[in-house]
């Protein structure tokens, strides 16, 4: 097979893309990591942990190779990298980089490198403001972003730059545990809600089984709303927060909304519908919280308790770029500008504009959460900005009497210390050395 000098650019530029995503995620858990830039043939014992700024300088010029060499967006190829992607990476990349030596023009190159993909410099995107796809059903235009099918550009979906693909009852279609598990770890186990009755949930069609892994805080739940309660990304379409008795065996409830109340001892119970108390104790940890209606699908393999869907995961997206170019002009004293691009977020969400003097970093967290809650790998995100033990004190109770500062790092592990012999690898501080 004859490989052409177009092809190979792109290949080395894909291939490039890939290795800065994994450094980017190694540099924001754990630091300064070894840098390994070319194939290794035999076994190797003497690797030496980089600066993270040496790792951080790696990734940048990764991705100016990958932005130079990648094709911009094409609308036929759903999943492939294209120069976007990498302009997209470099501006978060810049960012950390301003933060790890000091020097500020790093993120006039992030305003750069964002506005690259925001422009249209890289291929036509744009923040989707009006309804698409299956107008079918009711909706607004930031659920069908995420709705069956609807995750990349051949169903006008123009916002997202890139998606991981899953496909049932295709040969390589999933993981190798299935398809897309959002649903088994971020959704309730609504199965546990039972009728007055004794009756429980059944797993069907939109509310494929979960396990309740990831239950959102109360940060979460309620304090970013109180901004501004209309905000689109709070409505019915994208937070479900009514539950209904979905199971037929007990035609006394079926179809009804779950009613709850508090009990003398203060906990969460199910109610009967003339407003008397049951003894059935809702967990709000496990089976009672808000279900984020992103991780909705039609059921991988027609299988609704498998927990698992079809649909495609979005990594990257427009909204996003716009965080990160927001972050950037923040970071250099720009909030006239950083509150420009928030808006762009908060008016496609028919939210309350903010002004300059709104924007600090807790706000641009607080957006990145309204916008990106289950797209974005959050901690990492805290680890980035160096706020995780100051975020997770204040807005995660049971984690705040045990969390440290030292933990915005991961620990090196162990077995690769030991394994190391030929070099001493050093464990980041606090942990045992």
């Amino acid at each position: 097979l004859e490989i052409n000098a177009s092809q190979r650019a792109s290949f080395s530029g894909q291939a490039k893309f890939f290795r800065a995503y994994a450094y980017t995620v190694l540099a924001n858990l754990y630091g300064g990591v070894p840098i390994v830039d070319r194939q290794i043939t035999e076994p190797k014992f003497d690797y030496q942990r980089a600066t993270k700024e040496e790792v951080l300088q790696f990734i940048r010029q990764d991705l100016e190779d990958a932005a130079a060499a990648l094709p911009p967006v094409a609308a036929e190829s759903n999943g492939r990298i294209y120069q976007a992607a990498a302009w997209h990476l470099l501006a978060e990349v810049y960012i950390s980089l301003g933060m790890t030596t000091g020097n500020a023009s790093y993120y006039d190159q992030a305003i750069a490198a964002a506005s690259k993909v925001i422009d249209g410099q890289a291929g036509s995107y744009q923040l989707m403001a009006q309804r698409f796809g299956d107008l079918s059903r009711p909706g607004d235009v930031f659920s069908d972003l995420f709705w069956n099918n609807q995750q990349n550009r051949a169903s006008g979906n123009m916002e997202v730059i890139w998606a991981w693909q899953f496909e049932s009852f295709t040969l390589g279609g999933g993981t190798s545990g299935g398809g897309n598990n959002n649903v088994r770890f971020w959704a309730p186990e609504q199965e546990r809600i039972r009728t007055p009755n004794g009756v429980s949930n059944i797993a069907s069609d939109s509310l494929i089984r979960g396990i309740g892994v990831n239950s959102p805080t109360n940060y979460f739940k309620y304090d970013i709303w109180r901004l501004d309660p209309n905000d689109m990304r709070n409505s019915k379409y994208n937070i479900r927060r009514e539950f209904y008795y979905n199971n037929p065996a007990d035609a006394e409830y079926f179809g009804k909304k779950v009613r709850t109340a508090r009990d003398a001892s203060g906990r969460l119970v199910v109610a009967r519908e003339d407003g008397s108390l049951t003894t059935q104790v809702l967990d709000t940890l496990r089976v009672w919280y808000p279900w984020i209606r992103k991780i909705d699908g039609a059921p991988f393999d027609d299988n609704v308790t498998s927990g698992k869907t079809s649909n495609d995961i979005i990594v990257m997206r427009l909204a996003e770029t716009y965080l990160l170019r927001a972050e950037a002009y923040f970071r250099k004293g720009d909030l006239t500008n950083a509150a420009m691009d928030l808006n762009a977020l908060r008016n496609r969400a028919n939210a309350l504009e903010i002004s300059a003097g709104d924007v600090t970093i807790d706000f641009i967290l607080d957006e990145r959460v309204r916008e990106l809650i289950t797209e974005e790998p959050r901690r990492r995100t805290l680890q980035r900005m160096g706020v995780l033990y100051d975020r997770v004190t204040r807005y995660n109770p049971p984690s705040a009497s045990t969390i440290q500062p030292f933990h915005e790092l991961w620990p090196i592990p162990q077995k690769f210390i030991d394994s190391n012999t030929g070099a001493v690898i050093q464990q980041n501080p606090g942990y045992p050395q």
